[in-house]
């Protein structure tokens, strides 16, 4: 064997990814595409549904959020799929006031379920949220 085909083999068994090309990619981001039907209840006790559609491949996905029925949407911002876990933040306004909220949840075919942080005016909170992907 030459020493270039040893340091081929070498960087392929290191490295899965290389190997793999964009099959990898692909398989990783169709964990999370399609559209996510979430619901939860924050500590307000009102229940809400909201729609998460994420789009795009693994190492670029984007996110959109839409709730009220399709009247209010909201850009997902840090979408991130890793070790089988969804990670999202949305910003918002509540009464002309900043509002964050990051999700994160474990993934398992087409249900997530995880818990969200929320940060508003000094406040901080926590809420439990799951879903259901409707859509592949």
């Amino acid at each position: 064997m030459s020493r270039s085909s040893l340091v081929l083999l070498l960087v392929c068994c290191a490295s899965p990814g290389l190997a793999a090309g964009d099959g990898s990619e692909k398989k990783k981001a169709a964990g999370v595409l399609g559209t996510w039907k979430l619901t939860f209840t924050p500590e307000d006790g009102k229940a809400r549904e909201q729609v998460l559609k994420i789009t795009g491949t693994a190492s670029a996905l984007k996110g959109e959020l839409v709730e009220g029925g399709g009247t209010e949407k909201s850009q997902v911002k840090d979408v991130k799929f890793e070790g089988g876990e969804l990670s999202f933040r949305v910003d918002s306004k509540h009464s002309g006031v900043s509002v964050a909220v990051t999700f994160k949840g474990k993934v398992e075919g087409d249900k997530i379920a995880g818990e969200a942080k929320w940060y508003f005016i000094g406040l901080s909170g926590t809420f439990d949220f799951e879903g259901k992907r409707t859509t592949p």
